[in-house]
């Protein structure tokens, strides 16, 4: 999964979905936000089992398709990257995220999903 998009795009979709991760709990699958980038769209979903939030964020440039989990802290990243264009990558054999922007980059880990 490849996309470019600007920071405060991607941070009103997902400040919408961080309010069904939850604070605590022992299946860290579900402390993560299903990424999905396909069709000019990039979908964000979470799930604290007892609720799901979905949100789309239209105005992105999509360089190659996929879908990954990303942990929570992608929230906290986007929300303290400054107001800018991004550049998220994800390395499939590696299981590693890159956030790009021109102060700052980010690298974490991701869940397979699927």
């Amino acid at each position: 999964m490849h996309f470019l998009a600007k920071q405060n795009a991607l941070l009103e979709s997902l400040s919408v979905v961080e309010r069904a991760i939850p604070i605590r709990t022992p299946i860290q699958i579900i402390k993560g936000i299903l990424v999905e980038a396909k069709n000019n769209s990039l979908t964000f979903m979470a799930n604290n089992l007892e609720m799901a939030i979905r949100s789309e964020c239209n105005v992105v440039e999509i360089k190659e398709e996929g879908a990954v989990v990303l942990p929570d802290k992608l929230v906290d990243i986007i929300r303290q990257v400054p107001t800018e264009d991004l550049e998220i990558k994800t390395d499939g054999e590696e299981l590693r995220t890159e956030i790009l922007s021109n102060r700052a980059n980010f690298f974490f880990i991701w869940y397979e999903c699927g």
